[in-house]
C-alpha cells in the first residue's frame, strides 16, 4: 500500500476518534457536574436540618400543643385562624376566631400586651398568621405546630359551637 494512502487512513482514524472523543468528554463532563451539583445540594441540606434543630429562633416561632396548653393557663390568647365551618366543628375553648384571609383587616382588636398563640388545621395558615402578626408590629405572638389535629392527637379537650364574638 502507498505512504500516501496510510496516512489518510490513520487521518481518517484519529479524525474519527477526536470526533467521538469531545462527546464522550462532554458526556463525563456532564455527570461530573451534575454529581457536584447533587452533592452540594445534599451537604446543604443536611447542614441546613442540623443548625435548624439546634436554631434558637425556631423555638420562639413555634410551640408544641403542650407548651401552648402550658401559655393558656398563664393568659396566653388563641387566635384560631381556621374558616369558620372548621372553627364550629371543633376549638380550644376561649379561643379567639379570627380567618386568616381577614386579619390584617382585624387584627387591630388584638392586645400587644398578651402573647398570642396562631393555630389553625395543620399549622401552615398559623404560621401564616404569626408572621402577618409579627410585620404588624406584634412581638408576643408564636404558632402552635401541628395545629388542631395535633391538639387532638394531644387529647386536650375541643368544644363546638359558634366563636364568641363575630367580626
Amino acid at each position: 500500500m502507498p505512504r500516501s494512502s496510510r496516512r489518510s487512513n490513520r487521518a481518517a482514524k484519529s479524525g474519527a476518534l477526536h470526533r467521538r472523543n469531545p462527546v464522550n468528554k462532554s458526556i463525563q463532563t456532564a455527570w461530573k457536574v451534575g454529581l457536584l451539583i447533587v452533592g452540594v445540594f445534599a451537604v446543604g441540606f443536611i447542614l441546613v436540618k442540623i443548625i435548624g434543630e439546634f436554631s434558637p429562633w425556631q423555638l420562639s416561632d413555634a410551640i408544641s400543643p403542650e407548651q401552648a396548653q402550658k401559655q393558656i393557663s398563664g393568659g396566653a390568647l388563641i387566635l384560631d385562624v381556621r374558616l369558620h365551618d372548621d372553627f364550629v366543628a371543633g376549638h380550644i375553648e376561649g379561643s379567639l376566631w379570627m380567618p386568616l384571609e381577614n386579619l390584617e383587616s382585624l387584627m387591630k382588636t388584638l392586645p400587644h400586651d398578651r402573647l398570642i398563640i396562631t393555630v389553625c388545621n395543620s399549622g401552615v395558615r398559623s404560621i401564616q398568621a404569626m408572621y402577618i402578626l409579627k410585620e404588624a408590629g406584634y412581638t408576643q405572638v408564636t404558632s402552635m405546630t401541628g395545629g388542631m389535629q395535633a391538639w387532638v392527637a394531644a387529647d386536650f379537650p375541643v368544644i363546638t359551637g359558634e366563636p364568641m364574638q363575630v367580626y
